[in-house]
């Protein structure tokens, strides 16, 4: 159990100290959630910190039931499984495709206002998120990080379910977790204090974080 964000980055950071002062390694937070986890592994690292904005696609009849995943580089990954099993149409799809897409593109220019995304390839990225419940998006942002000609990317988070965890496994190249629970129901059940982290303060921390490395 985590007190907060805060207390989850500061116990991962431990788990991930082989990477500290690594060159060529970024730390990418996906927002928003992941993004204050990510700030505390990045400190204790002495590596540079950003952001990532994969959208969830949501069924037509539960928004939080992911049916598919976008991120940047034109990624949209599909669980076309699930999308035959509920019946959803194409043109949803492409309509709840769109606008998740317009949303991400707008957290991505006001997230990355004090901090621009450098050029990735050949670099190693470790991504972190707040927790990994079905993979959905973490899996959309592998794919981007592959496109741009990443070399490593190391997956780090506290928790996640045993099903995204071995997911994890086959797609990235090194995955830390601290706690992987087969019975895992949603990530705020390992969290004493779980609030919603809004675009506020995901900009206050990539500004401040920015200023502290000038």
């Amino acid at each position: 159990m985590f007190k907060d964000r805060h207390d989850a980055g500061e116990k991962l950071a431990s788990a991930v100290q082989h990477y500290r002062h690594a060159k060529e390694t970024l730390i990418l937070g996906l927002a928003r959630g992941g993004v204050p986890v990510a700030a505390e592994v990045a400190k204790k690292l002495s590596l540079p910190l950003n952001v990532v904005v994969p959208r969830k696609i949501g069924s037509p009849d539960n928004k939080e039931l992911a049916i598919g995943a976008l991120a940047e580089g034109d990624v949209v990954l599909l669980n076309e499984q699930l999308i035959r099993m509920l019946g959803v149409s194409k043109q949803y799809i492409q309509k709840e495709a769109a606008a998740q897409a317009a949303i991400a593109k707008e957290r991505l220019a006001l997230f990355r206002q004090a901090s621009p995304l450098p050029p990735l390839k050949n670099w190693q990225v470790i991504l972190v998120d707040d927790g990994i419940a079905t993979g959905a998006t973490m899996l959309a942002v592998i794919e981007s990080m592959r496109k741009a000609g990443v070399k490593k990317i190391i997956i780090a988070a506290p928790t996640a379910s045993t099903s995204a965890y071995k997911l994890m496994q086959a797609k990235a190249d090194e995955v830390i977790c601290l706690i992987v629970d087969p019975y895992f129901q949603a990530v705020g059940q390992y969290y004493q204090h779980f609030d919603q982290t809004d675009d506020t303060e995901v900009v206050d921390i990539l500004q401040h974080f920015t200023s502290e490395k000038k």
